[in-house]
């Protein structure tokens, strides 16, 4: 399910200005490159999704939104692309957390804990979480869209296997009017989860056309 934020006035305000910002350059820059283009798109995701990044005072919108959903102490499983953003979470909430950076010892321990309940709550990176069996839980959210569709299906395949009985809820944390629902729509359109965004997809997306 989707769970849809609206940004503060601040945010939005900063937002709009980067965006405004980010189209001079992509439309006045024809050799940008794929990377170039990825890159000028993290920007914007961080601003929805981190503004401490840029100095813009918190709480963050969408990490308002988080806190609320993580009120009923379901076993969840919180995915984010930025790993400056998992640490943060994982230590608003003393949560565990596994992420590429994170020695192999204490990303065992973490996974061991939080199979055995000992927290509700785990953070991950999409490098951190591959192929880590993570059944624990009953919930995975996603914070933000991920460029490349296939990291949906890796992340909740780390909370579900083949033969388990219970459900694993499922949901996007997204801000509206912003580069989430742009994403969104064209991950939507994918039929084949293993592509990443072309070129005119992500000058799409940047541009607003």
């Amino acid at each position: 399910r989707y769970v849809w934020v609206d940004l503060r006035a601040d945010e939005r305000a900063y937002y709009e200005q980067l965006e405004r910002e980010l189209r001079i350059t992509v439309s006045g820059e024809e050799k940008l490159s794929v990377t170039n283009l990825i890159a000028l798109l993290i920007r914007l995701r961080q601003v929805v999704d981190e503004p401490e990044v840029f100095e813009i005072p918190a709480p963050a919108s969408k990490q308002v939104a988080l806190n609320e959903l993580l009120q009923d102490k379901k076993p969840t499983l919180v995915f984010t692309e930025f790993a400056m953003l998992a640490h943060r979470l994982a230590k608003k909430y003393g949560a565990p957390i596994i992420a590429g950076d994170i020695p192999l010892a204490a990303r065992n321990a973490a996974v061991t804990g939080f199979q055995a309940g000992v927290h509700p709550l785990l953070v991950s990176t999409a490098a951190g979480g591959y192929g880590l069996n993570l059944t624990a839980a009953k919930r995975v959210i996603h914070f933000g869209v991920p460029y490349n569709n296939a990291r949906v299906n890796q992340r909740v395949s780390r909370a579900w296997r083949r033969g388990q009985v219970d459900e694993v809820e499922e949901v996007f944390l997204l801000a509206r009017k912003t580069v989430d629902e742009k994403m969104l729509k064209i991950v939507e359109r994918k039929k084949d989860h293993e592509r990443k965004f072309s070129k005119a997809e992500l000058q799409h997306i940047l541009l607003d056309e």
